[in-house]
């Protein structure tokens, strides 16, 4: 009895074009999400390291100005830019506990996210938010 042989060439040409977009997607998302816990992880160190830094400064000294300026000199550090009002909102109040009688500072970070390569659903903001208790409890 005879065996056929048959032709194979041309098969990884055309396993590889079927099996090309099922990896450029998932190589796409893994760049486009790891963006976005990228800078979901820069805000939340940003948010951090103000309140932290406005937890500690004078409560004369503006500790609301000096912990939205520390926040957006860590999102520069980041390389993330948050000079524009419109794109990045930096916001820091204190606040008061009437129930325990502290007062405390909240750090808000919110970022449009660009997307990078806009094939993939992503969210429109990047948000963080970070509170602590003033350590000098001496507030008019």
């Amino acid at each position: 009895m005879r065996r056929r042989r048959f032709n194979r060439r041309g098969a990884s040409a055309i396993e590889f074009g079927l099996t090309l977009p099922v990896l450029l997607i998932i190589c796409s998302a893994v760049i486009e999400y790891g963006m976005v816990f990228f800078q979901q992880s820069a805000l939340i160190g940003a948010a951090r390291d103000g309140t932290r830094y406005g937890a500690t400064v004078d409560t004369d000294d503006d500790p609301e100005g000096e912990a939205e300026d520390r926040a957006r000199e860590v999102l520069t550090g980041y390389g993330l830019d948050c000079s524009n009002a419109l794109t990045c909102d930096v916001t820091a109040e204190l606040d008061f506990d009437g129930t325990n009688n502290f007062w405390f500072l909240r750090v808000s970070i919110e970022r449009v996210y660009e997307p990078v390569l806009d094939l993939l659903p992503t969210p429109n903001y990047v948000r963080a938010e970070m509170v602590m208790l003033i350590e000098d409890q001496v507030i008019p």
